[in-house]
Order: C-alpha cells, then sequence, then structure tokens
C-alpha cells in the first residue's frame, strides 16, 4: 500500500503533467496497475451530507 503522498504525486502526474500509466510507474518506481489504480480514482473523501429532519 502507498503513501496518501505518493498517491497524491501518481494523481498530479497523471492529471494536471499528463503523463502516461507506463511513465509514472517507471518514475515512481511502482507496478503499472497500481499506478493505474491511484491515477484513476475519484476523491472519495469529500463531505457527506447531512440531512436535518424538521
Amino acid at each position: 500500500m502507498l503513501a496518501m503522498s505518493e498517491v497524491n504525486c501518481i494523481k498530479t502526474l497523471r492529471n494536471e503533467k499528463g503523463l502516461s500509466i507506463s511513465t509514472i510507474a517507471t518514475a515512481i518506481n511502482v507496478n503499472w496497475r497500481t499506478a493505474k489504480k491511484d491515477g484513476m480514482t475519484i476523491n472519495y473523501l469529500k463531505k457527506k451530507r447531512i440531512l436535518k429532519r424538521a
């Protein structure tokens, strides 16, 4: 399992710099499947809506 800093680095390289999965994998020295998984995921840590009942 990768640290969050490595995951954020993969996301930055993929989304902002536009590097390919294989280039990211060789640069960070991880498996290409890991780079693909972490580069393509959406941030699931968004705030949850709290419903207030009357």
